[in-house]
């Protein structure tokens, strides 16, 4: 009982414990400084990542994609080029001096849509099957272009600070299949024996429990990862840790607006929510294995991990307003219709 409460409790205020969970680490490192730890690691990458796999009904989302096809495309555009231009183009005028953060800005932007996409698409009564369509493209598109963007991309922007950086596309894939691939075909297992022996509403009510635990490894992740010993410098930086704001409110707050235009210019009402949900929202879990696998060894990793772990804190709250906003419009127009 008390640790459904306590899970609960994470999910429910992760934008305010993810910040914390930013500042103990940094703490806990300055007094004892940890080495990276594989094993730990990794098991916090599980209890980040397989849970939202389990919930993900990817398999759904294939069967989608001939009706959803013209929001897919449109959606895949937007993920994949316009908005990591944008986060580039805002790293080049904040983060110019501080690559690793750049790097950081641009990572936060190359991986669409989230474990909350279908659930604030449901929730604001929006497209599913567009939605569907949008998440399981967006995971297919991003191990197809992450293990060529990451390199390409590491290695400009991170030149000159790190000239015996190597990321190697192998490396990528390697991660890109124990981080999606593998916690996919997992989920789907698991997921299948759930419905199979508990039958599918009992599947429902595991959701929450499922997005729970996942948010505890989001939390667990991001301690560990700021008190490693090789961030510690952080600590000395105050004004760079508050200059990392400014870049991704300034992205989020970008992709917000545009993403309500274009989908209210080119859909129905429905299906211009799953836009916004799947175009406007960021996979930070994924995001996350992919920094901490590719570049656990480097002494910038801190600050990369920092601008993702912002954008998650954002993006919570941000989302869970523009939800409420949505409802609150329709119940506005369905009283003026009542009363027409």
């Amino acid at each position: 009982m008390f640790a459904r409460k306590f899970i609960d409790f994470v999910r429910n205020n992760l934008a305010i414990i993810i910040p914390i969970a930013l500042v103990l680490g940094l703490v806990k490192g300055h007094w004892y400084p940890m080495e990276y730890s594989r094993a730990i690691c990794i098991s916090a990458l599980l209890i980040m990542i397989f849970p939202v796999f389990i919930n993900l009904e990817f398999d759904k989302g294939l069967k989608e994609f001939g009706d959803s096809k013209y929001s897919l495309f449109v959606a895949t555009i937007f993920n994949f080029i316009i908005y990591p231009l944008i986060a580039l183009g805002l790293g080049w005028l904040f983060l110019s001096e501080h690559p690793a953060m750049w790097l950081g800005l641009v990572l936060l932007s190359l991986v669409p849509t989230s474990g909350m996409t279908i659930n604030w698409s449901y929730f604001t009564k929006g497209n599913m099957h567009s939605v569907m369509a949008i998440v399981s493209g967006g995971i297919i598109m991003a191990v197809i272009t992450l293990p060529f963007s990451v390199p390409y991309i590491s290695l400009l922007l991170m030149q000159e600070q790190a000239s015996d950086l190597i990321v190697d596309k192998a490396v990528i894939l390697e991660k890109l299949f124990f981080i999606i691939v593998f916690p996919i075909l997992f989920g789907w297992i698991t997921r299948k024996i759930i419905i199979k022996k508990k039958g599918y509403d009992f599947f429902k009510k595991l959701k929450p429990i499922n997005g729970g635990i996942s948010a505890c490894g989001v939390t667990i992740v991001s301690f560990l990862v700021m008190s490693l010993k090789i961030n510690q410098d952080l600590l000395n930086k105050p004004n760079q840790l508050l200059l990392a704001v400014v870049p991704v409110v300034l992205f989020y707050g970008i992709v917000f607006i545009v993403s309500h235009i274009v989908g209210n210019k080119l859909f129905d009402k429905p299906t211009a929510k799953s836009f916004f949900f799947g175009t406007a929202a960021r996979y930070h879990v994924i995001t996350l294995g992919v920094v901490l696998g590719t570049f656990k060894d480097y002494d910038f990793l801190g600050e990369v991990t920092l601008l993702v772990a912002m954008g998650l804190a954002f993006q919570i709250p941000a989302l869970a307003f523009y939800a409420k906003y949505l409802n609150h419009r329709d119940e506005k127009l369905e009283k003026i219709i009542v009363k027409d």
